[in-house]
């Protein structure tokens, strides 16, 4: 049995590459070292759009695509990416309408879950897949 399963340590590299390609953009933009978006969600590209094609990736080169195990990770890679995009932007668009009603009324803003647009959930899987695949070929 593998210490550490290979499949993960590409979905854990395909995730952190998402992170810090957020973090490098936005300290360009705002001109100085910007830390938060290594811990923040949503975003270009989705870091949970490129963790989990890795896994189903990597799952699918490992034991086959024709595998229990690449079934079961595409099956939640879909359901986590359809959250991300439906689910939590509609969340983000209540949250922003609820701050605004509270902003009329001299109350304080609440934190506000962002979700994912279409384009960067395509970047997070084109992402994690290629660093899936390269990774199958070093490890």
């Amino acid at each position: 049995m593998e210490t550490i399963p290979h499949v993960l340590i590409l979905a854990l590299a395909s995730q952190m590459a998402c992170q810090t390609w957020k973090a490098v953009a936005s300290s360009i933009r705002q001109r100085r070292v910007d830390f938060a978006p290594l811990f923040s969600f949503g975003g270009f590209p989705s870091g949970h759009a490129a963790f989990t094609s890795a896994v189903t990736v990597g799952s699918g080169l490992h034991a086959g695509f024709d595998s229990a195990v690449f079934a079961v990770s595409l099956v939640f890679t879909i359901i986590i990416l359809h959250d991300a995009v439906r689910v939590r932007s509609a969340l983000q668009h209540l949250g922003e309408s609820y701050n605004a009603d509270r902003a009329d009324r001299d109350l304080p803003a609440l934190p506000v879950l962002h979700g994912h647009t279409v384009g960067e959930i395509i970047a997070g899987i084109a992402v994690g897949s290629l660093v899936a695949a390269l990774g199958g070929l070093v490890l």
